[in-house]
């Protein structure tokens, strides 16, 4: 756990967000920070980014420089999670079919929906971030604690925006992994994956959307190192690719960030109108969820999706925790809603054996 004071820690506002992203533009992949670095990106950044209306938010991003991560002991008190709030299965068919509509409407190819979930919390911080998932090289564990402002961000995404590394060449490659199609695990949960044309179309039309973005970076020299590729997490199976690009080592971070952020697998194809279109089909933000976090410590730069995450309000002692799925014309609404509970029961299981 990074325990974060306000006054290392700066919170974006929207006024201050175009002329701060500006310093990410200026400085190149072969940038090495006096410090880590840790950086927030708020789903809501997404619009600025592209070019469109942002909802109103506190804040746009989160960035800190710190000297090193400080490891949370377990804590003496029980970490308790009750839901107290969320859509029911008629509420989210009504999103559902707000979806369809869109997509036989030929708007977007495939579209993102998500919903949030409020809860009821009891401990101390210190116990909530001993959360873990199982060890897993795809998993990006990151948690931080801002005590001035009594807020946690929790999360364990396996999904993976961006890596950066440099090569011997000199040049930098860049590796993006999306994630679409997820089986509850069991003996056939590969198998059903392998054999559903959903889960297939779903996972193609991002691939090439994320092979699109890094092409302008690469000037089309993309390719796509890993198709259809297995990843197991926790309770879970999922399927997912990855693309990578050799870009110069004078790239900026910023330009990184602008081309593959917000994630095509949390927004849709085609990215622009996609994300316009949940702005208007879900009623609540996104905020911390399907953000990004970026850690940059000199040696390289990764950058999450922040799936399977959570925000706590410890002076209101409420969280909130939100899932969803990437939605085509071949999905159902009761398998979808159903793969929205799977993802919410993984979190919320992951936080309660985490306490002692």
């Amino acid at each position: 756990m990074l325990e974060l004071s306000q006054g290392q820690s700066k919170f974006i506002s929207g006024e201050e967000f175009q002329s701060w992203f500006s310093l990410l533009e200026n400085q190149s992949l072969d940038f090495k920070p006096g410090r880590p670095r840790l950086i927030h990106l708020i789903y809501e950044a997404g619009a600025i980014l592209l070019g469109s209306k942002p909802r109103a938010m506190d804040y746009y991003a989160i960035d800190t420089e710190f000297e090193s991560a400080s490891i949370a002991t377990r804590g003496n008190s029980n970490f308790t999670l009750k839901r107290t709030h969320g859509p029911r299965f008629g509420d989210y068919l009504k999103s559902f079919e707000q979806v369809q509509k869109q997509l036989h409407a030929g708007n977007a190819y495939q579209i993102n929906l998500t919903c949030p979930f409020d809860y009821q919390v009891s401990g101390a911080p210190e116990t909530a971030h001993n959360f873990m998932f199982a060890p897993s090289a795809a998993s990006f564990a990151q948690s931080a604690y801002w005590p001035d402002r009594k807020m946690s961000f929790l999360s364990n995404s396996p999904e993976t925006l961006f890596t950066a590394r440099p090569t011997q060449a000199g040049q930098w490659r860049v590796a993006s992994k999306p994630i679409k199609g997820t089986q509850l695990e069991s003996e056939q949960a590969w198998e059903i994956l392998q054999n559903s044309t959903k889960d297939k179309a779903e996972l193609l039309m991002i691939t090439d959307l994320v092979r699109n973005d890094l092409n302008r970076l690469s000037h089309g020299k993309a390719v796509v190192d890993a198709l259809r590729a297995r990843l197991d997490v926790p309770g879970l199976v999922h399927q997912y690719s990855e693309v990578s690009a050799l870009v110069d080592a004078k790239t900026s971070v910023g330009e990184l960030v602008r081309c593959l952020f917000p994630g095509g697998s949390i927004t849709g194809a085609p990215k622009l109108r996609v994300f316009e279109l949940i702005n208007e089909i879900e009623v609540e933000p996104r905020g911390f969820y399907c953000g990004s976090t970026l850690f940059w410590d000199g040696s390289g730069l990764s950058c999450s999706i922040n799936i399977r995450s959570a925000q706590i309000d410890w002076a209101q002692a409420s969280a909130r925790f939100n899932a969803g799925g990437g939605i085509t014309v071949q999905s159902e609404a009761s398998s979808e809603w159903q793969e929205l509970q799977s993802k919410l029961s993984s979190l919320e299981k992951a936080l309660i054996q985490a306490s002692p």
